[in-house]
């Protein structure tokens, strides 16, 4: 069973027994060779660079370079997104073709689509808050791409269990897979899901050559809308003084729970939950008490749920200090820069072998 240590001390121990050696060759293969480190890295437990720091003492450059190319991924979305801003929760490149619904499948939402190696890693995801890469993407493909469903609603939907949720990573991976921020659609068929996760199934619908996968038509419960509901259960805030805080505050937020931040100053702490977010974007009530224990590392912070604007309001001479991310923009206040892997490239490269490119030249390993 996936469960993730939340402990800083025992995190740190996870990081230093990681072993990539495989990762490369194995990492498209359900059972394959993967680091489950992306959760820590989603919020800020780990900054990617304190990861790379940690491997490059343990891999020589040509195992390293695989690693490396997926966690250049994740930061080539978030400059799509710093660069883009809301723009990312719509079609960039080009409107997903053949759309029949707007709303979330229901196969996805009950696991079951009737492919095996899917629905058992849907089943997983709403058990334990992951889901292996390859099955995000015959995930999004199957809703989309088959069923016909528009990509966001089921994007959130994933979004909603992952504990390693990135909006921009899954967001623009949902496009890339349905074909709005990519040059062609994302297919799979019954031989790919066999090789990939070992579940041997035949005749399934997409038990078919690619060039016949739509030579008869889809099943109907590939089409069914799910009626459910997606909502964020909020923890309860800690009673904060509003009219006597310090000067400064230290301002962490759910993509920032690092306990090595600003670790030297006495200011206090308090992490910050906004409902303008997590309504819009809602999560499990797993995640959310996964970002709670991350956030337990931190010494004396404090939990408050709370719109950044109204607490300005409350609070409006305090020096709020945080750590840039996407999310967090529009905060008037002090926003530190966030470590980054690729930190001269800025802006929105329109494909990510432009931005990969530039990233490989300065590669330091």
């Amino acid at each position: 069973m996936y469960k993730l240590e939340t402990h800083h001390e025992k995190i740190l121990e996870y990081l230093d027994s990681v072993d990539i050696t495989r990762y490369g060759k194995t990492r498209n293969y359900l059972d394959g060779q993967v680091t489950h480190l992306s959760a820590y890295i989603t919020h800020g437990a780990l900054s990617p660079v304190k990861v790379m720091e940690v491997l490059k003492t343990k891999f020589k450059p040509y195992q390293l370079k695989a690693f490396v190319f997926q966690m250049a991924w994740r930061e080539y979305f978030h400059n799509v997104w710093m660069e883009l801003n809301d723009d990312i929760f719509r079609d960039i490149k080009r409107p997903q073709e053949d759309v029949k619904s707007y709303g979330l499948s229901k196969s996805m939402v009950d696991a079951r689509s009737g492919l095996l190696a899917i629905d058992e890693q849907l089943r997983l995801l709403t058990e334990t808050g992951y889901m292996h890469n390859h099955a995000r993407m015959w995930t999004a493909g199957l809703v989309c791409n088959f069923g016909q469903f528009y990509w966001l609603e089921n994007a959130k939907w994933m979004y909603y269990h992952l504990l390693d949720g990135d909006l921009a990573s899954n967001m623009l991976s949902w496009q890339w897979v349905s074909g709005c921020f990519s040059s062609k659609k994302y297919l799979f068929n019954q031989n790919n899901l066999n090789k990939y996760s070992k579940v041997q199934q035949k005749d399934t619908f997409v038990d078919k050559e690619y060039s016949d996968l739509f030579s008869t038509p889809m099943p109907e419960h590939l089409f069914i809308e799910s009626t459910l509901e997606l909502k964020t259960e909020y923890p309860k805030s800690d009673a904060i003084d509003f009219d006597n805080l310090p000067t400064q505050v230290l301002l962490y937020h759910p993509w920032m729970l690092d306990p090595e931040w600003m670790q030297n100053s006495d200011s206090k702490r308090i992490l910050l939950i906004e409902p303008r977010v997590f309504d819009r974007f809602p999560v499990s009530t797993m995640r959310m008490q996964f970002i709670l224990e991350l956030a337990k590392n931190i010494s004396g912070i404090e939990v408050l749920v709370m719109n950044f604007d109204d607490l300005k309001i409350k609070s409006p001479n305090t020096e709020f200090v945080t750590q840039m991310y996407p999310l967090v923009k529009d905060w008037q206040c002090d926003k530190l820069p966030k470590g980054k892997l690729f930190p001269d490239i800025i802006g929105y490269d329109s494909s990510f072998f432009k931005f990969w490119k530039k990233a490989e030249k300065t590669l330091n390993i």
